[in-house]
């Protein structure tokens, strides 16, 4: 996860950290949960939803892509 995300070169990402993973109710069998957290940044400027989001919704692209992640709501 953690080489598919940093492959779409978010230009903002400051740090990918994992959290934890986790198998069972309500997560259907042979999947799993993984929590991750990343932080973006820009030196000069406060960041808006505006800018990151985009970065966000390529990194979500790309998982769903290559392990065929999806959000849980």
């Amino acid at each position: 996860v953690e080489r598919d995300v940093l492959s779409t070169t978010p230009a903002l990402l400051e740090s990918l950290s994992f959290i934890t993973s986790y198998r069972g109710k309500p997560i259907p069998p042979g999947h799993k949960s993984v929590s991750f957290r990343m932080v973006f940044r820009d030196p000069v400027n406060t960041l808006r939803h505006e800018q990151v989001d985009p970065q966000v919704k390529t990194i979500v692209d790309k998982l769903a892509q290559t392990v065929g992640a999806q959000i849980r709501a």
